[in-house]
């Protein structure tokens, strides 16, 4: 099936389907322990209008999953940051979404839109690359697969705990 899948360069004009895809993976976060979406449609447009800009940015690159019949099944999306100040200087190249739509799940479309992600990361000069997983995400699998690995903890404790 994954012969059938092409990937390629989001469109100025996919502003709308990049956070279609965005809200669908924000809600799916907070089903394996993430935080909640924004409830407030101020914050999502915010979102839109930052996408907007990045779309014409040479530091992020987003990528769609498209299906033999020309529908778009999955996002990827990726920023080069920079690490500077007290540390020493290093270029990561930050996947922030992977998305694929349920049905096309285990298909081999989240191989290829993170496949080119490296790509362009390698291509760009990245020193490496990150990205963030909710501990109960079964995507964690996958992203071991492309020899990504627990780097850091994040710890975190309601206030209402005390």
């Amino acid at each position: 099936m994954t012969d059938a899948i092409t990937v390629r360069e989001a469109r100025l004009d996919e502003n709308g389907y990049i956070m279609e895809m965005t809200r669908l993976m924000v809600c799916e976060m907070a089903r394996y322990g993430g935080p909640q979406a924004a409830a407030d449609e101020t914050a999502w447009n915010e979102h839109a209008v930052r996408i907007s800009a990045e779309l014409k940015a040479d530091d992020v690159k987003y990528l769609i999953a498209e299906a033999a019949d020309s529908s778009r099944i999955g996002l990827g999306g990726a920023r080069i940051n920079t690490l500077e100040g007290v540390f020493a200087p290093k270029k990561i190249i930050h996947i922030g979404i992977v998305y694929v739509l349920p049905s096309f799940r285990r298909t081999g479309v989240a191989s290829k839109l993170i496949s080119r992600m490296l790509d362009w990361g390698r291509h760009a000069g990245g020193d490496y690359f990150d990205l963030n997983v909710v501990a109960g995400n079964p995507a964690r699998s996958l992203y071991q697969k492309f020899g990504f690995s627990d780097a850091a903890i994040n710890m975190t404790r309601p206030i209402a705990a005390s």
